[in-house]
């Protein structure tokens, strides 16, 4: 009998004769329900290697990940999950990645832009989202899924601090990692995914690692700081000061494990109300920063004896530069530095442009 408990496949089938048999007793819990959902999902998975074309299999495997959050209704209705292609945008003219799986208020959330199967939603709106891989067996793979999330959790939405707040609520979006495999070592992921979060902020961390046949990896407190604890929303996340990640395997569990988390990021977010006004006109978003102009398309439009109009551009560090050097003669915006232009130019060389840090060109 010693023995037998050593066997994973002995212990699974037990697990497994226990939930047929208090089935048999009626309704014991969603544990049950979600092992054999899971179950279809990875044979759903397997199912659709059949497919070649890369692009129409990836959207079938986000769909069997959809379709368990939607059309099995473990999510409330007030959670509506994105079909297609998605991207989410922010009034600072800042714009997400394409999004696989969007999570968002279906009761208060405009669409900015409807096109076939192509949808933007603005960042007040949105609750989280979920970057689907198949399998992750490379750094690049990770790397790829790690950048989407951050995409998403880099657009700061308006409103995001209310001035009252309910204690532990929160207004930041989530970002979740999941795959359906992984052909890397657990120990290679971890130090992967550390690497990538050492060069990232923690604000644009994952909140959740998911690998469906295998297990989840949470965010952990440092060891520094006494005794480590799993950390889950995106604030506890923030003030981490050093990566590390805590494995927690499912096997059979992981969909449940994955569900309940998702859950407990869920329910606490309170979205601040879509500023549609600020959206009629979304500025210009250029390295970090949000330049608008102040006169119009009297500025921003320009001429070219060659090529006809085009949009005023700038070169790449300009914006930094032109920051710099305003904030250094304690210019503050663009009315102050209006027509400002060295001798012999043929034009003003910043002209009532601002931008959310000090004026910009």
């Amino acid at each position: 009998m010693k023995d037998d408990f050593k066997n994973r496949d002995y212990l699974r089938q037990q697990d497994a004769t226990a939930r047929e048999l208090r089935r048999r007793t009626g309704f014991a819990g969603i544990s049950g329900p979600l092992v054999d959902c899971q179950e279809k999902m990875m044979l759903d998975f397997r199912k659709s290697s059949a497919i070649k074309h890369a692009g129409d299999k990836g959207t079938v495997r986000e769909g069997v990940l959809r379709d368990f959050l939607v059309k099995e209704r473990y999510l409330p209705q007030r959670f509506a999950v994105s079909e297609g292609s998605s991207h989410i945008v922010a009034t600072s003219g800042a714009t997400s990645g394409q999004m696989d799986l969007v999570i968002y208020d279906v009761f208060n959330a405009p669409r900015l832009l409807t096109m076939n199967s192509v949808q933007y939603f603005p960042v007040e709106a949105v609750y989280g989202v979920i970057s689907v891989k198949s399998n992750l067996d490379s750094t690049n793979t990770i790397q790829d899924g790690l950048g989407n999330v951050a995409s998403f959790k880099s657009l700061q939405p308006v409103n995001a601090a209310p001035a009252i707040r309910l204690r532990g609520e929160t207004t930041r979006g989530f970002g979740v990692l999941f795959a359906y495999e992984a052909s890397l070592k657990w120990q290679t992921l971890c130090e992967t995914i550390k690497t990538w979060q050492v060069a990232n902020s923690p604000a644009v961390w994952p909140n959740l690692v998911v690998i469906l046949d295998q297990g989840l990896l949470v965010q952990l407190t440092p060891k520094s700081k006494g005794r480590q604890q799993s950390v889950i929303s995106s604030e506890d996340i923030s003030a981490l000061t050093e990566p590390e990640l805590m494995g927690m395997p499912g096997d059979d569990y992981t969909l449940l494990h994955f569900y309940l988390t998702l859950m407990d990021l869920l329910t606490p977010i309170r979205l601040p109300p879509v500023p549609m006004r600020r959206y009629t006109q979304l500025p210009r978003y250029f390295e970090g920063h949000s330049i608008e102009f102040p006169w119009g398309s009297f500025v921003e439009v320009r001429t070219c004896a060659k090529h006809g109009e085009y949009l005023f551009n700038f070169a790449i560090g300009a914006a930094d530069k032109i920051i710099a050097a305003c904030a250094a003669e304690g210019l503050r915006d663009g009315g102050e530095i209006h027509d400002v232009s060295p001798p012999g130019s043929e034009g003003p060389v910043i002209s009532g442009v601002t931008g959310t840090q000090g004026p910009t060109r």
